[in-house]
């Protein structure tokens, strides 16, 4: 539901996407220089909300994120890290439902 009406719809969501795709290049340009990770070369907990803030936004709204190999490169090396790559593969992930937690129905579906 929130991907096609973002996509069809106009005005606020239109510049929104505009000011994503820009910020989204700053990111990734910011991520060329960072040592692997937001804060150098070794993981911090700000690297974990970032991992967890743009999987929020590609999952939402993608076409930003094509091309980003910084963007990329640090997705993968977040999701490598042991514990996230155990959970991930595990059968109590399901890619996309953990944003809103277990209550929540996504396009409507019970």
């Amino acid at each position: 539901w929130y991907q096609r009406r973002v996509r069809v719809s106009s005005g606020i969501n239109a510049e929104y996407g505009e000011r994503l795709t820009e910020r989204v290049a700053m990111i990734d340009e910011w991520l060329s220089g960072s040592g692997g990770f937001c804060v150098g070369s070794e993981v911090t907990y700000v690297d974990f909300l970032v991992y967890e803030f743009l999987d929020h936004l590609k999952r939402f709204i993608p076409e930003p994120f094509e091309g980003k190999a910084n963007i990329e490169a640090f997705a993968a090396r977040m999701g490598a890290l042991k514990g996230i790559k155990e959970y991930q593969e595990s059968d109590l992930y399901k890619a996309g439902q953990y944003i809103n937690g277990p209550m929540a129905k996504w396009h409507g579906k019970e």
